[in-house]
């Protein structure tokens, strides 16, 4: 199963994935912000001076202004304040308006500074062309984070500052410093939503430049250079709380929570700024800190001010002035560099904190010391104090002649060209030392290690060291402006290792480097990260492929396990190909990955020519390769995990000198040490004694000096084996940088293939021998123990040698007789013993001496280099004597290498001799058949033409590498290999690896107890030639005989004869089975799958791939043709098989889901639409009851205007010349609005009723004319003539306006009767058609929310069998598989397995797992199963399965269902809005129709009354006047209680304003409204009408126009029966005779002289139309206003509803259909899994394949015809241009 332990990166959520790309972004961009130029100080000095003179207003706005208790001086400071703030300005200069212009104006510049960020984002990424954009975002972030900042907030805060305020007498909330915009209205609520999203953009952007948006380098010129960016955050974050505070607890209530918020604020940001310094520019520390000095007084006299001014003391504000400049000097002059913490120890600090602050003062006090004399004084204070408190050895002011110390030294003046003083750089080699004893004191100390790498960056120069630190520091989860400055200072190493790599590349040249594939070290480590992880996702991928073979081989396969597995393939397989890519970017020119990636591409993807072209892609570099070698004599990369060659790698830090930080498989193999022991262990352990003792010297001079001329050319050295044999070797050392580690020296060394035929001895000067090599014990008989066990010298062995030195040290050297050592020469045992053969005492050698030097002339000792003699004048190769022995390599884990084992026939003569003497031997004889081996491999690549014999990495079992010795057979005529035993295939690169090794006396070193026997070599005869045979063909090899073992007569006949012989292994064997029992050859059990096989082959031949795909054409030949081709290779069939083309499910899927998304939007648009045509038909109709209700009430008084003018002809009225023309203007006032209304009525009547359309236009409405006949005319026609028969009464004259007047009474009888009456009707008719239309729309809004719901049932109903219908189809290609053959799906388990197992090995360089033993025959793909039952043996039956695949349906329609029913929430929200809005309006309709048909009816009954008391004949609506009169008092009344009922149920639902104004004038004092609006000269006249019956309220006002209106009607009745007195009413009142001969009338209408008539005249005219008028206007307004508000509202809900739809498609669908078209593809992709030879035998497969290469076929075509329409298009379009 696969690796579950290995954590995958799908443990990552999708959310945090999400949030560590955009955060790396984000720091991206700041980083290419804070490359550019430093501002100056000058610059830093006045953004932060603005800064904190913007927060200091706070302090003195007019919320503090009785506090200072000096007016003038605070309005004088609020005033220079406020010029650096906006909003302020605005409000003092500006209006609402440009209030609302400059609010937009930021608005458009934070989305400016947005769209400018994001340029610099993309500005590296996709290399844009302008840099110009990021030098305006640096200066756009600077002027947002100081100025922009406060100044926007406060500006967007105050859209929210809202108040109740009283304006014209009413109360209303309105924006407390505009009381012309209304709160929470229209628009408003607009201008709210908009400053909330920016609020919180701006913050959110501000607050994270404030942890990011600076330079953390201490030796940074930038003045702002800070630690971190905690005092910014702090105060970004202060602001934000002071604006919310004046915003919105302004009032006095809050005034102690403000100051201790103030108080509060300022203290902090005093401690962090004061006490933490965080910045490291003295001067702007200095400034900053006076700032916050000054902030921090401001708020503590404001304190004072509000807690004791005027108790204590007054002048609060005086103190304030008097003492900052004080403070300030004070500040300035007493800021100390706090050295008193320098003395304490350093060796006890208590945290890391204090390690940071003693360092940062140390330094600052460095970079000024040359100012300040006193500074000098304190530093050679600190030097000697510090003397006396370190007790450490390695102190660099107490050691003297410390070589590694003033090597530091040294390197910190050359670093610090300032530092010119001994002292001080030992001061930095002081803090150097605190921090790196700090960290191990300290380690999760992040701080600390922050600003430990940033001194190692800027003073030590230690750029890897520093990288190393900030690694550990970003382990320890640091905060997050802590982050950005790991990740700030690990671009700027990288960058400088970059360019300093890059000038070195420019200085030596970097062609042949990339042709050998080396690269830079961040590449390099970028290199091997991605191929690591490729080598992990090869076996994650590996895995999954086991995986889903093995379900599938199961009895009954579970379809959901082989769909999970089959995901894995997917993903693994695309993380694979990621890293191919991103790998071979990186580097293309290497190898070994090719190697790697091509073995996973044959073993598991099973594309066999994709492979092969791999590998010979791999040995074409790698022979390139070889050829650049030899150019840049053998230079390699560092990496050298996998190369032939020896490669260590140590370290020249001053910490790690000689450290042994990496070694390479060959480099463990020639040492005898695995990588453990040797790891973190100097280099002196792997030489000899003599060079040992003095590499270290060695290495502190080359750091010291900085020069390395001893290694520019190879030198010829020596290695010690693990067995203290010295080796000889040839080295050459090169030096580099990595980031991780620092300088570092890489030594590649080359074996000394002459070395099997010398032997070396090193000796001191005084004889001692040192050390030996192996070829010591063959050669001289003497091992380590011997020459070690009593310090021996070298004139034991060699007498006279040294004496007679000088005749050996020359390049010939000289033939020196040497004796064997006696056996008890001290040896552990008897080296003779070992001996078989006869003893040779003496042999002749030749010795070549040389002295051992170093570079400082310092002689050390002798190399003493011995060669037999026999060897140099035969010249030839060792033969070893035939042995009966086979050599074994097995591979061992610990050591990482191959190990040799040897075996021998029991029983043999073998057995009785030397192990060793064998061993030996055998290994000699191994290497003189090196040409042997390398022509065997190249047979068998013949052989193989399918597999690559080349290595790979993948690693492979030990049993499987099996190096079989050829036996020798003495023969008369010729000597032979034996044809029974065959060598392995050795690729070049594996058989360079064994030639090259010390193999061939790593066994010499384990026999150094032994001795051995000197044998005579003889020389080799030529090898004959061992032609390898295909399987199938006979071996034309001679046969060859074991001398151990005895020949047949068969044998012997043929050898006799010379007649060659032919082994037939295959004779005499048979395959059995176990089956019931009884044992049973193969061939009796009929394998179904091969009969099914082969049938399948035969239908094959008459298959659809092998037919047209019709019957007849060209065009479809040749398109069959092309689709026959697919199977020629892998590489087409995945081409077809991974194609990405939507399946027609998903398309069908997706259709639906836009269909119902589609229908959705629809039904918003339409019910958005709908409301807003509803709003404004409501708007509409509201208007037109209140003109209609106005139009009733201007004719009546257009009619009292005439009546009066009347009167005062008839000398009833004795009316002045003004008043008279004040009656004339009033009147054609009145007629020119009743026109305007009439006309507006006439245009906007757009829905009326059938009933008012035909009063409008049908003639219903009876006209009196002249002489007291009537004719009929539609409604509109007579109101016409009214207006008209009104304007040429009051223009024909006032002395033609008389009773005699035909047209005046003409004008009585028509406005006081059938007119009226309509007049009336058509205000009903008005109100009935408003009710109706709320209804009906309130209707339609029900509906409108019924079709939502019933689209998202049928939806969800229809889309489980949808998702269904597209399960099915990864149902169908998974059961694709349960057609393969089961032996097929078996091997290729068993394929996968092997793969796993060997990759899992961990080898270095191992074969492809068919390479050797893969039959080329596709056939005989894999063998026989293994135990089967009963069914599967005799009788093959088709395979079942359990647990169809799941696609997670119900977590689909799960998703949706939320998804969908937070759309439908948009309907319901609306549809209550809406619903809610029509059912207030129409229960506010009554109220409202009430109030504005008050006015005509008041002003009617009085026209009525005075008409009935002039013309008591007429009839009024075709009724007799008194009774008409009479019922309008009662109306009046009945009207009154009407308006004051209604209005009591309405309270809840009816808007504050007109609850307000409603208030102020029906039940309060509405006399300053009149005398605003000029409808009274003065209060007092107002509270004095009507005996303060207006003062007490207009219900007052209008119970006693009432009143007055029926007592002038009781005085009439008196009249008429007789009882009336005008003593009574008013005393002294003169009747006027007005030449009325019926004195009872005369009477009668004189009672219009009184002055209660007078009164109810000037009610009606002045108070109660004004204040009638008032209230429906103010309804009016607050019912639009409602409107407005729901419609802003809905709106911005449509908005957001479309917002939603686009995401739900976008963020939430997409997703889901992706998902699903993703998993068809990966289930699809799965064919690409099986063997072609396996697809060609499936036919279900073949017919899948079809339909996928049909559909890519047609979308070819449609591409095409697509792409020649367009042609077509524009070849038309250009020939009519010509």
């Amino acid at each position: 199963m696969l690796n579950r332990n290995r954590k995958q990166d799908t443990d990552k959520s999708f959310y945090s994935k999400v949030q560590e790309q955009v955060k790396l972004r984000a720091f991206e961009v700041v980083y290419q912000l804070l490359r550019l130029e430093e501002n100056s100080f000058l610059f830093n000095a006045v953004l932060t001076i603005i800064e904190f003179l913007q927060i200091i207003f706070f302090s003195f706005t007019d919320v503090n202004s009785s506090y200072w208790n000096s007016s003038k001086i605070q309005k004088g400071i609020e005033t220079f304040l406020s010029f650096f703030l906006i909003y302020p300005n605005l409000v003092k200069y500006c209006t609402s308006s440009t209030y609302i212009a400059v609010f937009y104006i930021c608005v458009i510049i934070i989305v400016v500074i947005l769209l400018f960020l994001l340029y610099v984002s993309m500005y590296s990424q996709y290399k844009l062309p302008f840099s110009w954009p990021i030098t305006i975002s640096k200066y756009l972030v600077v002027f947002t984070m100081h100025i922009f900042y406060l100044a926007f907030i406060d500006l967007f805060s105050n859209i929210f500052g809202c108040t109740s305020v009283t304006v014209n007498g009413v109360s209303k909330t309105v924006l407390s410093d505009y009381n012309d915009v209304e709160c929470w209205t229209g628009i408003h609520i607009l201008h709210c939503f908009v400053a909330v999203v920016f609020i919180g953009t701006l913050t959110f952007l501000v607050l994270f430049l404030s942890q990011t948006f600076f330079d953390s380098k201490m030796s940074s010129q930038d003045p702002v250079a800070r630690a971190n960016g905690h005092i910014t955050y702090t105060f970004n974050i202060y602001k934000l709380v002071v604006v919310v505070m004046f915003v919105f607890m302004s009032t006095s209530q809050f005034i102690y929570l403000i100051l201790g918020m103030i108080l509060g604020g300022s203290i902090i940001i005093f401690q962090r700024a004061h006490f933490n310094s965080p910045f490291y520019n003295r001067s702007f520390f200095l400034l900053y800190d006076v700032m916050t000095v000054w902030y921090l007084w401001t708020s503590a006299c404001l304190a004072s001010a509000i807690l004791l001014e005027n108790n204590f003391y007054t002048g609060t504000i005086v103190i304030w002035i008097i003492g900052s400049p004080i403070l300030i000097i004070f500040v300035l002059l007493s800021r100390d560099e706090k050295v008193d913490g320098l003395f304490s120890n350093v060796n006890k600090f208590a945290n890391g904190e204090e390690i940071i602050q003693q360092s940062r003062v140390l330094i600052n006090l460095l970079q000024m010391y040359k100012l300040d004399q006193q500074i000098h004084i304190t530093l050679d204070g600190y030097i000697e104090i510090h003397k006396q408190l370190c007790n450490k050895q390695d102190c660099s002011l107490v050691a003297k002649n410390n070589q590694k110390i003033n090597r530091i030294l040294k390197q910190i003046k050359t670093n610090n060209p300032e530092i010119d003083n001994e002292k001080h750089a030992k001061i930095i080699q002081v803090v150097y030392q605190m921090f790196y004893e700090g960290t191990k004191r300290f380690p999760n100390h992040t701080n600390l290690r922050i600003n430990y790498a940033s001194f190692l960056i800027e003073k030590m120069k230690f750029k890897q060291t520093a990288l190393q630190e900030l690694t550990i520091a970003e382990e320890n989860f640091p905060p997050f402006d802590i982050q950005f400055t790991i990740f700030r200072l690990k671009k700027i190493i990288e960058e400088e290792i970059q360019n300093e790599n890059k000038q070195n590349k420019m200085k030596i040249g970097g062609n042949i480097d990339e042709e050998l594939g080396v690269l830079d070290i961040i590449s390099e480590i970028r290199y091997q990260e991605i191929f690591k992880q490729l080598r992990a996702d090869i076996e994650l991928s590996s895995e999954a492929h086991m995986d889903f073979w093995q379900q599938l081989s199961e009895e009954t396969p579970d379809m959901k396990k082989v769909h999970q597995f089959g995901r894995h393939i997917y993903r693994a397989k695309a993380k694979v190909e990621n890293d191919w890519l991103r790998l071979t970017r990186i580097c293309d020119k290497r190898p070994k990955a090719y190697r790697f990636y091509a073995s996973y591409i044959i073993e598991i993807i099973q594309d066999q020519k994709t492979g092969q072209q791999l590998h010979t892609q791999a040995n074409f570099l790698q022979n390139n390769g070889k050829k650049y070698q030899n150019r840049t004599k053998g230079e390699q990369d560092i990496e050298q995990d996998t190369d032939s060659q020896p490669c260590i790698i140590i370290s020249a830090e001053s910490d790690k000198l000689g450290q042994i930080q990496h070694l390479n498989l060959a480099a463990t193999i020639l040492i005898g040490s695995s990588k453990t022991e040797l790891i973190n262990n100097n280099i002196n352990k792997l030489m000899p004694n003599l060079y040992g003792q003095n590499h270290d010297q060695f290495l502190e001079n080359y750091l010291n000096r900085n020069e390395f001329n001893y290694f520019k050319e190879e030198r010829h050295l020596f290695i010690t084996h693990k067995s203290s044999y010295i080796i000889p070797i040839y080295l050459r050392v090169k030096s580099f940088d990595t980031l991780m580690h620092g300088l570092q020296l890489i030594g590649n060394i080359r074996y000394d293939k002459q070395f099997r035929n010398q032997a070396y001895i090193l000796i001191n000067v005084e004889g001692q021998i040192n050390s030996i090599s192996s070829t010591c014990i063959s050669m001289l008989k003497l091992d380590y123990k011997l020459v070690n066990s009593k310090e021996k010298k070298i004139d034991q062995f060699f007498p006279q040698l040294m004496e007679e030195r000088d005749n050996y040290m020359n390049k010939q050297g000289q033939v020196y007789q040497y004796y064997f050592p006696s056996a008890n020469a001290g040896s552990n045992k008897d080296i003779d013993s070992l001996k078989t053969k006869p003893k040779i005492k003496s042999i002749n050698l030749k010795i070549q001496i040389s002295e051992i030097c170093f570079t400082n002339d310092e002689f050390v000792g002798y190399i003493i280099k011995i060669d037999k003699v026999t060897d140099l004048a035969q010249n030839s190769r060792l033969r070893p004597n035939p042995t009966l022995s086979t050599f074994q390599f097995s591979y061992e884990k610990q050591t990482k290498g191959f190990i040799g084992e040897y075996g021998f026939v029991p029983g043999s003569e073998a057995d009785s001799q030397s192990h060793e003497q064998n061993l030996n031997n055998s290994i000699s004889s191994l290497n003189d058949n090196q040409s042997y081996n390398q022509k065997q491999s190249k047979l068998q690549k013949q052989k193989n033409n399918s597999n690559q014999s080349s290595l790979t990495n993948i690693p492979k079992k030990p049993t499987d590498q099996i190096l079989k010795q050829p036996n020798k057979f003495s023969s008369p005529q010729r000597q032979a290999p034996a044809s029974g035993l065959t060598q392995p295939s050795l690729g070049s690169a594996e058989q360079k690896k064994y030639n090259n090794s010390p193999d061939k006396h790593i066994n010499e070193i384990q026999e150094n107890d032994r001795e051995h026997d000197n044998e005579d070599i003889e020389d080799d005869n030529e090898l004959p030639k061992n032609t390898l045979q295909t399987e199938g063909n006979k071996q034309e090899n001679d046969y060859n005989k074991n001398r151990y073992i005895k020949n047949t007569l068969y044998q012997d006949n043929m050898l006799k004869n010379d007649v060659q012989m032919t082994t037939n292994y295959e004779q005499g064997i048979k395959t059995v089975r176990l089956f019931k029992n009884k044992i049973h050859e193969m061939h009796d059990f009929k394998d179904d799958d091969s009969e099914n096989s082969e049938k399948e082959e035969e239908d094959l031949e008459d298959s659809i791939f092998r037919q047209s795909l019709d019957d007849g054409g060209e065009e479809s030949t040749k398109l069959n043709h092309n689709f026959n081709d697919t199977f020629t290779s892998k590489k087409a069939l995945n081409s077809v098989i991974n194609s990405k083309i939507v399946p027609q499910e998903i398309r069908v899927l997706n259709a639906f889901v836009k269909i119902f998304l589609l229908l959705l939007t629809v039904i918003s648009f339409v019910e958005y639409f709908v409301g807003v045509s509803v709003f404004s038909n409501i708007k509409s109709d509201i208007q037109l009851i209140t003109y209609s209700c106005q139009r009733i009430a201007n004719f009546q008084y257009i009619l009292a205007n005439i009546r009066d003018l009347q009167l005062n002809n008839d000398k009833l009225y004795t009316f002045s010349t003004t008043d008279i023309n004040n009656l004339v203007a009033d009147t054609k006032t009145a007629i020119s609005d009743t026109d305007k209304i009439s006309n507006y009525l006439l245009l906007n009547t757009n829905r009326p009723s059938s009933t008012l359309s035909n009063m409008l236009t049908n003639s219903q409405v009876k006209v009196i004319l002249d002489g007291g006949s009537s004719q009929y005319y539609s409604f509109n026609q007579v109101t016409s003539q009214m207006i008209s028969k009104a304007l040429s009464i009051i223009n024909s004259g006032i002395s033609n306006i008389n009773k005699s007047n035909s047209d005046v009474q003409n004008f009585y009888m028509n406005i006081m009767n059938d007119y009226q009456s309509y007049l009336r009707t058509t205000n009903t008719l008005y109100l009935q058609d408003l009710k109706s239309e709320t209804n009906n729309q309130s209707t339609l809004f029900f509906v409108l929310l019924l079709i939502s719901p019933i689209i998202i049932c049928l939806f969800m109903s229809l889309l489980y069998p949808v998702l269904n219908f597209v399960n099915k189809s990864s149902g169908k290609v998974i059961n694709l598989f349960l057609h393969v053959p089961n032996k097929y799906i078996q091997q290729l388990h068993t394929q996968c397995q092997n793969f796993v197992s060997q990759l899992r090995a961990d080898e270095d360089d191992t074969q492809s797992v068919n390479d050797l033993d893969r039959d080329d025959d596709n056939q005989g793909f894999g063998g026989q199963n293994g135990e089967q039952g009963e069914e599967e043996i005799m009788k093959r039956k088709k395979k079942k399965y359990v647990n169809q695949i799941d696609n997670n349906i119900i977590t689909i329609i799960s998703k949706m269902l939320f998804g969908v029913l937070v759309l439908e929430a948009y309907f319901i929200a609306t549809y209550f809005l809406g619903n809610n809005l029509l059912n207030n309006i129409e229960t506010l309709l009554p109220e409202y129709n009430y109030t504005a048909y008050s006015e005509s009816l008041y002003i009617f009954s009085d026209n009525a009354q005075r008409n009935y008391f002039i013309n008591p004949t007429y009839n009024i609506f075709n009724e007799d006047q008194k009774t008409v009169c009479l019922n309008d008092v009662n109306d009046m009344f009945e009207l009154d209680s009407n308006i004051l009922y209604e209005h009591s149920q309405n309270i809840q639902i009816i808007s504050s304003s007109y609850k307000n104004d409603f208030i102020q004038i029906i039940t309060k004092d509405p006399c300053q409204i009149f005398l605003n609006n000029n409808i009274v000269s003065s209060i007092d006249q107002c509270s004095q009408f009507a005996n303060g019956a207006v003062s007490s309220g207009m219900t007052a006002a209008f119970t006693r126009y009432f009143e007055n209106i029926r007592q002038l009607l009781t005085y009439q009745q008196q009249i008429l029966e007789g009882v009336f007195s005008w003593d009574n009413v008013k005393p002294g009142f003169t009747e006027i005779p007005l030449g009325i001969n019926n004195s009872t009338l005369n009477s009668i209408i004189n009672l219009l002289r009184l002055p209660v008539a007078q009164e109810i005249r000037d009610m009606q005219r002045n108070y109660i139309k004004f204040s009638v008028r008032y209230l429906v206007q103010s309804f009016q307004s607050s019912l639009q206003n409602n409107l407005d508000t729901i419609q802003t509202i809905k709106f911005i809900l449509f908005l957001i509803f479309i917002a939603m739809i686009f995401l739900m498609y976008l963020v939430f669908w997409w997703p889901i259909a992706d998902s699903l078209t993703e998993d068809i593809w990966r289930t699809q992709s799965l064919l690409s899994a099986v063997p072609v030879h396996v697809l060609k035998l499936v036919r279900p497969m073949q017919i899948y394949i079809k339909y996928l290469y049909d559909e890519q076929q047609r979308e070819l075509t449609k591409k095409k015809q697509k792409a020649d329409d367009i042609k077509n298009k524009d070849s038309g379009k250009s020939k009519l241009i010509i």
